[in-house]
């Protein structure tokens, strides 16, 4: 069985808060200083 090597690619994280823009989708959001608390909503 040959074995395949997969690439990944990196995204930059302005093309995919821009995606989650462009699609309206519902995103998560962890606060840095607080791992408890999270927000929750879409990006406009």
């Amino acid at each position: 069985m040959a074995s395949t090597k997969v690439q990944r690619i990196m995204t930059q994280p302005i093309n995919l808060i821009f995606r989650f823009l462009q699609s309206k989708a519902r995103i998560q959001i962890w606060l840095f200083e607080q791992k408890d608390l999270r927000i929750e909503g879409r990006i406009i």
